[in-house]
C-alpha cells in the first residue's frame, strides 16, 4: 500500500506567499497608482466639461440677454401691479391765476388781504422762510417765500386740510404743512412784539378819552375777554368746557378801535377766567403801580384815577379790571351796568371779525400744545395789521357756525375782596351818572337862536 503525504492550507498559503508575495505587492501597488490617474483624470475631465459649459451658458446669455429682458419686462407690467417710480408731476395753475395774476378783489376773497398787504408780509418773512438749498439735507421740493406765505394765508383763512392744500399749491401735503408751521411761528416770532402789546401809561390816557366819548365810560382804557376754539383729539377731559366739547381758550384785550392789545392762548378750555388772568402778563402790567393816597379822601378827582379794563362777570373785581354790579341797588347802578354790558359789546365784534376772516376757527384745529396757541396768536396778529391797514371787511363772511355760540362763563370761585376796586367802580358809576345828567339837560335847552333868527321868528 501506498502512503500519501497530508499538507496543510496554512502552510501551502505561506509557501505561495514566499514564492509570489512581491509580485502581488507590485500588482496591488500598480492597481493603486491606475485608480489614482484615473480619479485625476476623471477630476480633469469634470472641470473641462463644467468650463466649455460655462462658456456656452455665457455666450447663450450675451446673445439673448435683451430679448429675455424685454420678455421679462412685458411679464412684469402685465401681471405684476406697479406704480410709477419718481415724483408725481404737480400742477400750481390755481396758485399762478390766484396769487400772481389775480386783482386785489381775488386776493381779498382768497387770503382777506390786498396784494400790497400781501407783499409786505413776504419781505417781512423772506429772511426766516428762504429755503436753504445748499444744506446736504435740504428738501428735495422747495417752496418758494411766495408760495409758503400764499399757503399759510389761505390755510388760515379757509381752513382746508393739508391734502386739498398740496393739490391746490402744486406741493406735497408733507411741504404744505411745513410750510404752514413755519409761516405762523415766523410771524409769532418776528411780528407779535411789534403788533400786539399793551398801552403805555401815555397812551393809556389817550385810549381812555377816545372810549368815553364813544361809551361814556370814564378811565376805561380796554376790554378783556375769553373766547373758546374748538379743538380735535384732546389728551385730557381737562380741555372740556361747559358746554361739552373741547376747546382752547384764548384771552384778549380789546381797545376802542378793535385792536387786540394783548392775547394769550396757553390754557385748556375748562380753566376759570380767575386763575388765567392770574397766570397772564395783564396782572404784571397793571401791578407793578399803586393808586395814590389821595384818591380815597378827595372828591371825584379823574387825575387820581389810573386807566383800568372792564370784563364781563366771569373775572373778578380788581383796582385795574372793573366789573358790573351782581346786585345792582340803586339807578345809578344799573345804568352803569347797561353802559358797561353794551361797551363789552365791542369785544364780541372784534371776535367775531377775527373769526370771519380766519375759519380755521372755526374748525377744530388737531390739539398740538404748541401750534394751536401759535395759530392763534398768528390771527390775533394778522387780525390788527389788517385792521391798521384799513383793509375791507366783507360781512358775507360771518356766518353761524357750531362753535360760535359760546360757553356760558361762570362767576369766579375764589373771590377776593379788593375794596380799591369796588371804590374806583363807584367813582366810574358818579362820573357816568353826571355826564349823563348833563348830557339830559342840554338836550332840553332850547336851540340858540342868533339875534337875525330871533326878529325873522312867526309873531
Amino acid at each position: 500500500m501506498h502512503k500519501v503525504a497530508l499538507v496543510s492550507p496554512m502552510s501551502s498559503l505561506k509557501q505561495f506567499q514566499r514564492e509570489y508575495g512581491a509580485l502581488l505587492d507590485e500588482l496591488i501597488r500598480e492597481q493603486a497608482e491606475l485608480c489614482e490617474r484615473f480619479e485625476s483624470l476623471r477630476r480633469r475631465r469634470h472641470i473641462i466639461f463644467f468650463k466649455r459649459l460655462r462658456y456656452k451658458i455665457k455666450c447663450k446669455l450675451e446673445r439673448h440677454r435683451e430679448e429675455w429682458v424685454e420678455m421679462l419686462r412685458k411679464t412684469l407690467h402685465e401681471n405684476v401691479p406697479t406704480r410709477p417710480i419718481g415724483r408725481p408731476a404737480r400742477d400750481d395753475s390755481w396758485y399762478r391765476s390766484q396769487f400772481e395774476a389775480g386783482d386785489d378783489a381775488t386776493l381779498l376773497a382768497t387770503i382777506r388781504m390786498d396784494r400790497r398787504t400781501y407783499l409786505y408780509l413776504v419781505d417781512v418773512l423772506r429772511g426766516d422762510l428762504t429755503p436753504q438749498s445748499q444744506q446736504i439735507l435740504a428738501p428735495r421740493e422747495t417752496v418758494s417765500v411766495e408760495k409758503r406765505c400764499a399757503i399759510g394765508l389761505y390755510k388760515l383763512a379757509s381752513g382746508e386740510n393739508f391734502s386739498q392744500l398740496g393739490k391746490r399749491f402744486g406741493v406735497h401735503k408733507l411741504a404744505a404743512a411745513d410750510s404752514f408751521y413755519r409761516f405762523c411761528s415766523t410771524i409769532v416770532t418776528r411780528l407779535r412784539r411789534n403788533v400786539i402789546r399793551l398801552p403805555s401809561e401815555q397812551e393809556a390816557l389817550k385810549l381812555a378819552v377816545r372810549f368815553e366819548k364813544n361809551t361814556c365810560l370814564p378811565r376805561v382804557m380796554a376790554l378783556i375777554g375769553m373766547m373758546h376754539f374748538p379743538i380735535t383729539n384732546a389728551p385730557t377731559n381737562s380741555y372740556i368746557n361747559n358746554d361739552g366739547w373741547a376747546s382752547m381758550l384764548l384771552q384778549a384785550v380789546v381797545d376802542h378801535s378793535g385792536l387786540i392789545r394783548f392775547a394769550t392762548s396757553n390754557h385748556a378750555g375748562s380753566t376759570d377766567a380767575y386763575t388765567v388772568l392770574d397766570e397772564s402778563e395783564v396782572n404784571n402790567h397793571f401791578n407793578h403801580s399803586e393808586l395814590p393816597t389821595e384818591f380815597y379822601i378827595g372828591t371825584d378827582d379823574q387825575a387820581a384815577v389810573k386807566p383800568f379794563l372792564i370784563g364781563g362777570s366771569e373775572y373778578p373785581l380788581l383796582p385795574h379790571l372793573i366789573t358790573r354790579y351782581s346786585a345792582p341797588e340803586s339807578r345809578e347802578e344799573l345804568l352803569f351796568n347797561k353802559h358797561l354790558d353794551a361797551a363789552l359789546g365791542a369785544f364780541d365784534v372784534t371776535m367775531q371779525r377775527l373769526m370771519a376772516r380766519w375759519n380755521i376757527l372755526h374748525r377744530g384745529m388737531d390739539f398740538d400744545p404748541v401750534t394751536v396757541p401759535r395759530t392763534i396768536v398768528c390771527c390775533c396778529i394778522l387780525h390788527n395789521i389788517l385792521e391798521r391797514r384799513s383793509i375791507s371787511f366783507d360781512t358775507n363772511w360771518i356766518t353761524r357756525k357750531r362753535y360760535d355760540i359760546q360757553p356760558t362763563a361762570k362767576p369766579p370761585e375764589q373771590l377776593v375782596a379788593q375794596p380799591d376796586g369796588e371804590v374806583i367802580r363807584d367813582w366810574a358809576k358818579r362820573r357816568l351818572a353826571i355826564r349823563l345828567a348833563k348830557s339830559e339837560a342840554e338836550a332840553k335847552k332850547p336851540p340858540y337862536r342868533t339875534i337875525q333868527q330871533r326878529v325873522q321868528l312867526p309873531k
